[in-house]
């Protein structure tokens, strides 16, 4: 027989309903499965690309790998000469003395396996680096380590793989 236009809508509203869930199970599954076991993003402005003096050279005005600063800027300091003073520190205004760590960040705990994406520079536009330290040092005594990560766009994905929820 044929259908009603009754019975076509509650048809399609049903199927509508289901394809609903299901777009939206899929996209949830997809993005908990792609987010699993990352830390945020962090971006700072610039990066080191030597020992920087933290009492002094952290000031809006000062040039950080060709980056002029302005107060607020976050900046990844990777390679003090005492480790230990690496890390993310904010850009103060000019004059103001000494920098500290970014207060979202000024712990091992906050640091530790973070990615942080360089915004602009000579030496470090857009390098994505990678605090390697174990989340059991100690800050301020411990040496902070980064390291840069270099995505690769090679090869061919043959398969993906959803995870059953249980649901």
């Amino acid at each position: 027989g044929s259908i009603s236009n009754t019975e076509f809508s509650y048809l399609n509203g049903v199927s509508s309903a289901i394809q609903t869930q299901i777009d939206t199970k899929a996209a949830t599954s997809y993005v908990n499965d792609a987010v699993a076991g990352l830390r945020t993003r962090i971006i700072a402005e610039c990066a080191s690309t030597a020992n920087v003096n933290i009492s002094n050279a952290l000031e809006a005005g000062d040039t950080i790998d060709g980056v002029t600063l302005v107060a607020g800027d976050r900046v990844l300091l990777k390679d003090q000469s005492t480790a230990s003073e690496n890390g993310l520190y904010t850009a103060i205004g000019s004059g103001a003395g000494a920098a500290s760590r970014d207060t979202q960040f000024n712990s091992i705990e906050e640091l530790s396996g973070q990615m942080i994406v360089v915004n602009q520079g000579s030496a470090n536009d857009n390098k994505i680096f990678l605090c390697t330290t174990n989340n059991t040092a100690s800050l301020g005594s411990d040496s902070i380590t980064y390291n840069v990560i270099t995505p690769s766009n090679v090869g061919t994905v043959t398969s993906v793989g959803v995870a059953d929820s249980g649901a």
